[in-house]
């Protein structure tokens, strides 16, 4: 309906018994709020319902424009005994119209988005205030309070000490365990406080004051004084050292994850007294190991090694390697959680790092709004949503039995989608870039998200265009006619090893083994052989059309990381990629001096034995994974990719490689094929430009 304009509902009633009354209930949300819920009675109707049963009719009366009505129908019989439809208990408790506003989408669709939890709609404003979607705020405040608040290194001053008795190990997890949860909720409280940027200005000072008073507290009944102070000790040192930079012997730590994958062995994992003991013993034999990490790194430097290569000589393998040894007390079960736990919250020291408990998965009925206008006048409500801040923007997770219908402004063709993103990065260039680029996979045959622009309000204030971009799940998988069956993977920058670097998005508690067999596998062989594996084992042409558009577009990003891989296991066997983040293509990278385009990437970028310009070491099976950082005569460049590397190094696959490139050129990645879809976007967005101006 249109502002002021009143709703008509009609409902057919089925009972056994007479009917004592019917009733209309309603409820009005808009951002941050939500109103008390109003009732109004329902008649009987005139027409009589074809179905059996009775119709009612009851009338909500007109509203503001930019808000969602909530309704129900209760039905209450003679005995008082009351039905509601839906129920309460259902994924949406209640059927949602949008009173649209009179603004209608004329070259892209309008969307509106709504916080009704006036928490969330406040971190959103936060991220607002401090430079917009993208650009700080909530996303770097959580990994900074939970890297302030961490318990680890208290654990692993206990745990590493072989002369504390096992007993009062297992009494200590417990405490912590318990501070762990506590922590958890103070850190939620706190990025919902009002004055957050107060807070975060002043390093969380008293939030941790306090906590570290409970914690002396509860540690007072179970260690001695000193223990106590050596404990506090343990936790104040880690963050200074932390603060101060990163140090030979700090960089080990982060990136070994040591202390961390400890925590979580202690006191998170189900293991009894047997267990926690042998985990002990393995935790200080690891603790020795990162120790004589750190002398090779010094004695590798002091040889005039360069210091990127001695540390990721020495260091890549430690936090897999330290992993493997300190799970082997745990069972199956525990294990797997372990493997999903660690893939979230130990990553390398450029990753992101939790507080070393578990995370909870959000619930699947949020209580966001989101509703979109297209350019034919339909209104889709999609209620009771999770909306989830992410880096650029925000990700809106639908039902699975309302997924959101995105009709394409510039070809028409429609798409059901379960989880979109709504971006918009630091440079305007970026959600043109990144739309341009799922173009040309999609053309050049690639299973590609799918893209689109639109106008965003969110909780009320004009935002501008941002690109809205579908996640690849099994939603995804089952529109580009793939099997959802088998096991995603997001390759990552950061991270350590195979596992680390590709955190697993379906199957989530189970292991990485298809991905270590496959690529252990290529390794193995070569030539005619390794040829043959490739075929066996992959969708050739689809993964060298990923490649050759990713070369075409200098997507220097898309080798390395920046994609998805999918192993269809229960079904064709094959291995798939599919592109992901595309908004650093189209002649951009991280330094790019002003006014330069970069457009000369070499041809064997991402193949093992490629060269780094200006005579950096060349890449190979042992600089897979490693991240180098933009430093160099090239800043863009990066070692081969776990998959890259010997897919385009094999020779059959380079024949192929280099003919599709030239195809893709000839007839794709043209001037004819893609001035006019430029020329539609300028028209589509040039107002959207102007508005966000």
């Amino acid at each position: 309906p249109k502002a002021g304009e009143a709703v008509r509902v009609e409902a057919v009633v089925r009972h056994g018994d007479p009917i004592a009354a019917v009733e209309l209930a309603y409820r009005v949300a808009r951002e941050g709020s939500e109103s008390e819920e109003l009732r109004v009675a329902m008649e009987p109707a005139l027409e009589p319902a074809a179905e059996g049963g009775r119709r009612f009719a009851g009338t909500i009366p007109g509203q503001e424009a930019l808000r969602i009505v909530r309704f129900r129908v209760l039905a209450r019989d003679a005995r008082g005994i009351e039905r509601s439809s839906p129920s309460p208990h259902d994924l949406r408790p209640a059927h949602s119209i949008f009173v649209v506003p009179d603004a209608q989408p004329s070259r892209v669709p309008h969307a509106y988005l709504f916080h009704v939890n006036g928490d969330e709609t406040m971190a959103l404003e936060r991220r607002s205030s401090r430079g917009g979607p993208g650009r700080g705020g909530l996303a770097f405040e959580r990994p900074r309070l939970e890297r302030r608040l961490a318990l680890a290194p208290v654990w692993s001053l206990f745990f590493g000490n072989g002369d504390v008795a096992v007993d009062t190990l297992a009494k200590l997890r417990e405490v912590l365990r318990a501070e762990a949860a506590e922590r958890q909720k103070l850190i939620e409280e706190t990025l919902r406080s009002r004055d957050l940027a107060e807070k975060a200005e002043g390093g969380y000072v008293d939030e941790i004051a306090a906590a570290d008073a409970r914690l002396e507290k509860t540690l007072s009944g179970l260690l001695t004084p000193q223990q106590v102070k050596s404990a506090l000790k343990a936790r104040k040192d880690s963050q200074q050292r932390r603060d101060g930079g990163f140090g030979i012997e700090q960089f080990v730590k982060e990136a070994s994850g040591l202390e961390l994958l400890g925590f979580y062995i202690g006191t998170q994992a189900d293991i009894d007294a047997l267990g926690l003991e042998l985990a002990r013993k393995t935790f200080i034999a690891l603790k020795l190991q990162e120790k004589q990490a750190v002398r090779d790194i010094q004695k590798a430097m002091q040889e005039g090694k360069d210091p990127m290569s001695a540390v990721g000589e020495i260091v890549q393998s430690l936090q897999g390697k330290f992993a493997a040894e300190l799970e082997k007390p745990l069972e199956a079960g525990e294990r797997r959680k372990f493997a999903r736990w660690r893939a979230a919250n130990v990553q390398g020291p450029f990753g992101p790092r939790g507080m070393g408990g578990p995370q909870p998965d959000p619930p699947s009925r949020g209580n966001t709004a989101f509703c979109l206008v297209s350019g034919d006048g339909r209104v889709d409500v999609h209620d009771y949503v999770q909306a989830v801040p992410r880096a650029g923007g925000v990700k809106i997770k639908l039902h699975g039995d309302r997924k959101l219908r995105f009709v394409d402004p510039a070809t028409s063709a429609e798409a059901e989608l379960r989880t979109v993103n709504l971006v918009y990065e630091y440079q305007p260039r970026f959600i043109l870039a990144e739309h341009l680029a799922y173009e040309l996979y999609r053309r050049s045959g690639v299973p590609t998200p799918a893209s689109g622009h639109l106008r965003l309000w969110m909780d009320g204030r004009a935002h501008g265009h941002f690109l809205l971009v579908e996640q690849p799940n099994r939603s995804f998988l089952r529109r580009q006619g793939r099997n959802d069956k088998g096991n995603l993977y997001k390759v990552l920058w950061y991270g350590n090893g195979v596992a680390g670097q590709h955190e697993k998005k379906t199957h989530a508690d189970g292991g990485h083994e298809d991905l270590i067999e496959l690529l252990d596998a290529l390794d193995k062989v070569s030539g005619e052989e390794q040829w043959k594996l490739i075929e066996s084992r992959f969708n050739v042409d689809e993964v060298i059309g990923y490649f050759a558009a990713s070369l075409c577009l200098s997507n220097w990003d898309g080798f390395f990381n920046n994609h998805f891989v999918y192993h269809d296991a229960d079904g064709t066997g094959k291995w798939e990629i599919y592109p992901w983040d595309e908004d650093k293509t189209w002649g951009f990278y991280d330094g790019l001096p002003p006014g330069r385009i970069f457009f000369d990437m070499p041809a064997d970028y991402g193949m093992d034995g490629s060269l780094q310009p200006g005579g950096g070491k060349a890449g190979g099976p042992g600089a897979r994974g490693q991240f180098r950082g933009l430093s160099g005569n090239a800043p863009w460049w990066r070692p081969p990719g776990y998959i890259s590397g010997p897919f385009l190094a094999n020779g059959a696959v380079q024949e192929r490689y280099r003919k599709r490139v030239r195809e893709i050129l000839d007839k794709i990645y043209t001037e004819e094929v893609f001035l006019p879809i430029i020329a539609g976007l300028e028209e589509r967005l040039l107002p959207e430009v102007l508005a966000r101006a």
